[in-house]
Formats: structure tokens, C-alpha cells, sequence
């Protein structure tokens, strides 16, 4: 019980975060199109992951190599976490000054 609570609470939230954090990276007129990208995101993962986990355990026997190429994984998409956000940086100052402009 405790577990699906906690579950429940946390995937919610990862739902909620996602949408404001679009938002506030890429402005409101955005969030559709690049929650459906995040969106897609999210599903080719969820699709690959435990595929991927599945056969690295029937090859090596151990869940460790799994959970070593997953945290390699994640560690690869830090950059491209950090690109996003200085893209979201510059298309802030890039609408900033076409505001003034007006």
C-alpha cells in the first residue's frame, strides 16, 4: 500500500513538473508541441528500457551490468539536458528583444 502511494504521488508529479517546466523554459504558445515531444521521449524510453535490461541480464546473468549501462545512459543525457536549457535560454533573450522591438 505504502508503495503505491508513494508511486502514485511521484509519477503525478514527474505529469505536473514536466508541463510547468515546459512552460517556463519555452513560454506558453510551446507547451503543446514540445509536451507531445517530451511525450515521445518518455514512450521510446519506456519501450527500450526494460527491453534492453531484460536481454543485458539473459547475456551476462547479472543486473548489475543493466543498471551500470543505464546509469551510463543517463549520464550521456546530462549534455543534452543542459543544450536544452541553454536553447531555452536564448530563445527567452531572442523573444525578450523582439518584445521590445515592439
Amino acid at each position: 500500500m505504502a508503495f503505491s502511494v508513494i508511486f502514485g504521488g511521484s509519477s503525478g508529479a514527474r505529469v505536473a513538473l514536466l508541463s510547468l517546466l515546459v512552460c517556463e523554459l519555452y513560454g506558453a504558445e510551446k507547451v503543446p508541441h514540445l509536451f507531445g515531444l517530451a511525450g515521445l521521449a518518455i514512450g521510446v524510453g519506456t519501450l527500450i528500457g526494460p527491453t534492453l535490461v531484460g536481454s543485458i541480464f539473459d547475456r551476462s546473468g547479472s543486473y548489475a551490468t543493466a543498471f551500470l549501462t543505464s546509469a551510463c545512459l543517463v549520464l550521456v543525457s546530462i549534455p543534452c539536458m543542459l543544450a536544452s536549457y541553454w536553447d531555452a535560454a536564448r530563445y527567452r533573450e531572442v523573444s525578450k528583444a523582439d518584445l521590445e522591438e515592439v
